[in-house]
């Protein structure tokens, strides 16, 4: 259906003297739109542009990302209408823009090509002069740097140019240099930054962090209200951070290493800085989880709004206590089979208050459970589904489900968020795949903040 659409679409371009001059991607060839030039047939080039909002939108609901992009070339009228429909229904415009890919294209990073991206990732040594000098005035939102220190040479120039950054992620490697070099971008202010994300590879307590720059960063950036980091950056900080009246709207504690990490120690002093304002919510990821009192010790954190399991070993009978935190709205997992008390027909043991699942894998009848019995779920966003034929098989009659759903008592409507091949084979075997009780939404169209949390520092 999306390639029939696609063809169709390219029957009513409006002419080549009309038709935009815009780079073409990598890996895109470009549109030949005389290629189904049929001399007996007539059409009128402007019929299609009379169409109102609501319809392209439907249309466009059947076109893949990659559609829409090629579709976005082949002339300025649907380049703004697709540009107005990925900036209304798509956060995260065409996902994340990853600088490897385009080290040999240039050409590329106009301020319009980058406008389809709100983020862009790129290495310290690639952050050259000649790629500032190409890509400043791209407005991102998000800024990712992998480099070896947090002293980069080039980042404050940058930045800089980054006026609408709201997001900066610096994932750092090895000890911190002593060298100032580098370090200018601490020191200054960005109106509209949120959020900051500072971690490096590997996240061992043995390595000291002390980032003193990082008080003067804080003091110049009020505006910044999420802060992710690692625990031991945390704990190498905590004394200035504590004393500086630092309070953040949202925690993140990234990668804690279960191995690694006395977990009994690290929740004692979230609960102590806590205490003393430093956060109002925390969000906790936690890798390499061996044993139940870790998940039950971590479970009972005071303000735990989203907590991330990352499973060691074969055990399948880990389980979510039933005490856990009342504030907990959200739980993320790699796999799903390992947690044990995930069926909501389990009255006495399933974690009731969770609104929120993230699941890196999970079975169709998990998914089918939830929908059926499970009334304060909200949100599910799923990457891979075990037997994705079988739950294909399933959910195209939706309209049952949905009315499943409309009998229990004080249900919630619930969304599933899946990958785009799957959500095109159900909007083509069912057509519609919004009702009152239960939608089907592929993934790009939320924000969901570290959703599977795949990079491995």
């Amino acid at each position: 259906m999306g390639n029939f659409l696609s063809q169709l679409f390219r029957l009513f371009v409006i002419g080549p003297n009309q038709r935009e001059s815009l780079p073409l991607e990598v890996t895109e060839p470009a549109l030949d739109v005389t290629e189904n030039k049929n001399e007996d047939v007539v059409v009128d080039p402007e019929c299609i542009f009379k169409l109102d909002v609501d319809c392209f939108e439907e249309l466009f609901e059947w076109l893949s990302m990659e559609d829409l992009r090629a579709l976005r070339r082949t002339c300025t009228r649907f380049k703004k209408v697709i540009d107005y429909y990925i900036e209304s229904n798509y956060p995260n415009g065409f996902g994340m823009l990853y600088f490897d890919d385009y080290l040999q294209h240039f050409e590329l990073f106009s301020a319009d090509f980058c406008k389809l991206f709100k983020e862009i990732e790129i290495s310290d040594h690639q952050l050259t002069e000649d790629v500032i000098g190409r890509i400043k005035n791209v407005h991102l939102n998000r800024v990712t740097i992998l480099s070896n220190d947090i002293g980069i040479k080039y980042l404050d120039a940058f930045l800089q140019h980054c006026t609408n950054l709201k997001t900066l992620n610096i994932i750092f490697h090895e000890v911190l240099a002593e060298s100032e070099m580098g370090k200018q971008w601490l020191h200054r202010h960005y109106p509209q930054l949120e959020h900051l994300i500072m971690c490096d590879y590997r996240d061992y307590i043995r390595r000291a962090k002390n980032i003193p720059e990082l008080q003067i960063f804080f003091d110049l950036n009020p505006s910044v209200k999420v802060f992710s980091t690692t625990a031991s950056i945390l704990q190498s900080n905590l004394t200035w951070m504590v004393t500086s009246n630092l309070k953040f709207d949202r925690l993140i504690i990234l990668d804690v290493d279960c191995f690694e990490f006395d977990m009994d120690q690290l929740c004692e002093l979230l609960e102590e800085i806590f205490a003393h304002g430093f956060y109002t919510q925390l969000h906790f990821y936690a890798i390499n989880v061996y044993r139940q009192p870790q998940i039950d010790r971590i479970a009972t954190l005071t303000a735990l709004e989203k907590l991330h399991l990352q499973f060691h070993g074969e055990d399948v009978n880990y389980s979510i206590p039933p005490n856990h935190s009342d504030s907990l709205k959200e739980l993320s997992v790699c796999w799903a089979v390992y947690l044990s008390n995930l069926d909501p027909l389990d009255k006495n043991l399933y974690p009731k208050n969770i609104e929120r699942f993230c699941f890196e894998s999970v079975s169709s009848d998990s998914i089918l459970r939830f929908i059926r019995h499970a009334t304060k779920v909200k949100q599910i966003k799923i990457d891979v589904i075990e037997d994705e034929n079988r739950f294909l098989d399933t959910i195209t009659n939706l309209s049952a489900l949905n009315q499943e759903r409309k009998q229990l008592i004080d249900a919630k409507k619930i969304t599933i968020y899946i990958r785009e091949k799957l959500f095109l084979a159900i909007k083509l075997a069912t057509t519609n795949t919004d009702f009152e009780f239960i939608e089907i939404q592929r993934l790009e169209t939320i924000d969901w903040e570290n959703a599977f949390y795949k990079r491995v520092f």
